[in-house]
């Protein structure tokens, strides 16, 4: 008579280990080219959110995790940060620096050239996708790759990823635009014709990735939704254009296009996290998968705009990342600081802003603790664990500096011979921030705690800090072996020495 309730009792505790025990699915949505201050939330900037963009789906997302308001790409355009994220590691061990190559804008305006850059991450390389399918994950990746292409074995299914949708060495969505053809196929490879005439790009991968996670059985799945919006050409379907009022007066966001597909984007990622919400968990029975899902949000680099806070002109202004200085293509806060969001429920805190600077290849390091994996033996990790910061806002971090390396140019205008950026080494340490530019040999400081707009140069107010960061640089450029930059007769400048 009692043996019925026992043994309902042990199903019962079986059933509540397993679930304690179940690895969690991870997604990772990565938006292209979103600015800091885009979304309408303020907890991922710092209260510098957008009165104009409406982003309802990402402030929900924001509110239900943690937003790091102190995140940076890891380069100032898109390649390098994609590199750095699946390799885990410095642009000067992967070698990718920029986008195509460095010699950016006309000669007669540089006055030094390009260091030698690559364009693919190296088929060698021990990727965040293979440590997860090591760790007994599935593995997905839909849309921008951008570093390389599966005819020469290093696209997204030659990296550690069972499926892909999209991934090539293609930074858009090229001259044919967001938006499929008749019979609805898409530009963009692994997109064949199995949407909607007219299907835009965001919708069809999101098509793509919740069909794959529906068909998730036995496995942990590692989910990667690598957006081409909100990338250039600057489009969105009719629908969102019309539901777009135009920016009010004196708006710091004024773009209606910019705003419509940032509208797409935000209901995609609402889609997403509806499904997830819904979908029976197949690891947990009984359980949706949102309850074990790790949800992360973030972008490549910043937005496309700012030059004009930053005395460029003739720069493109697609948004405007005010009150941060510049945009995409510089190594100012415009161009590296982006929005970051983690949401793991009854693990990662709900509603909290973490001011901690993190880098997003820590991606990697931190997403295989979190799936109960290993680094793979010999792939040097540069970036660090946060899991523990993640799942407490009291756990302990190592305050160390952050470092960018760009030996090459980005042009702003090519007639005018104007600067996105020219070559710059940078360290951010504490709430301090030096750059040393290569044409001038020359060093800048800011306090980002009292002018997170950079415009107050420190140098020779506070000598002692400079010398300080300084230093770091320089023996992290030494360490690394990053290349210079080189003089216009081929020889290699000299690295940056520490003001005296």
């Amino acid at each position: 008579m009692r043996l019925v309730p026992v043994l309902a009792v042990l199903s019962w505790c079986c059933a509540w280990l397993s679930a304690q025990e179940a690895p969690p699915h991870v997604v990772l949505i990565l938006a292209d080219d979103l600015g800091w201050t885009d979304l309408s939330t303020g907890r991922t900037n710092g209260g510098n959110g957008s009165p104009y963009h409406r982003t309802p789906n990402l402030d929900q997302l924001a509110a239900a995790g943690t937003c790091f308001t102190d995140a940076y790409s890891n380069g100032p355009n898109c390649a390098p940060s994609r590199a750095a994220l699946w390799s885990g590691q410095w642009a000067s061990r992967t070698g990718v620096y920029t986008v195509g190559g460095g010699n950016r804008g006309k000669a007669e305006f540089r006055k030094l050239e390009a260091a030698t850059n690559q364009t693919a991450l190296a088929s060698g390389s021990a990727t965040l996708a293979e440590a997860m399918k090591a760790a007994g994950y599935v593995t997905a990746h839909f849309g921008k790759w951008h570093l390389g292409d599966q005819v020469d074995g290093e696209s997204p299914t030659d990296q550690g990823f069972d499926h892909q949708v999209g991934g090539d060495r293609r930074g858009g969505v090229g001259k044919l635009g967001n938006f499929a053809d008749e019979v609805g196929a898409l530009p963009i490879p692994g997109m064949s014709a199995n949407g909607k005439a007219g299907q835009f790009v965001a919708d069809r991968l999101t098509d793509d990735a919740i069909r794959w996670l529906a068909g998730v059985e036995q496995a942990p799945a590692f989910c990667c939704v690598s957006h081409y919006s909100v990338h250039t050409p600057i489009q969105a379907p009719a629908a969102d254009l019309e539901a777009t009022p135009a920016a009010p007066q004196g708006s710091r966001h004024r773009n209606r296009r910019y705003a419509a597909m940032l509208k797409n984007l935000d209901d995609n990622v609402g889609r997403v996290l509806d499904f997830l919400a819904a979908a029976e968990d197949p690891l947990r029975a009984g359980h949706k998968m949102i309850e074990n899902t790790v949800i992360v949000f973030t972008s490549d680099n910043g937005g496309l705009g700012g030059y004009r806070n930053a005395g460029v002109g003739s720069a493109p202004e697609v948004t405007e990342q005010s009150p941060l200085r510049s945009g995409k293509g510089s190594l100012h806060e415009g161009g590296v600081r982006v929005p970051f969001i983690v949401r793991w429920d009854d693990r990662v805190a709900p509603g909290g802003v973490d001011a901690t600077p993190t880098q997003l290849f820590d991606l990697y390091p931190t997403l295989v603790a979190v799936a109960g994996g290993a680094v793979p033996d010999g792939h040097a990790v540069d970036g660090v664990d946060l899991s523990s910061r993640w799942r407490s806002a009291d756990a302990a971090v190592s305050d160390r500096p952050l470092f960018w390396h760009f030996p090459g140019y980005l042009e702003a205008s090519s007639r005018k011979g104007t600067w996105r950026t020219t070559p710059v080494s940078v360290v951010r340490e504490g709430q301090l921030k030096a750059m040393f530019f290569y044409e001038t040999r020359s060093w800048v400081l800011y306090d980002l705690a009292a002018d997170i707009n950079e415009s107050k140069d420190l140098s020779e107010a506070r000598p002692a800090d400079l010398a300080r960061l300084a230093s770091t640089l320089c023996g992290w450029l030494d360490r690394t072996e990053a290349l210079m930059p080189r003089d216009l007769d081929g020889g290699e400048v000299a690295r940056p020495a520490a003001p005296q």
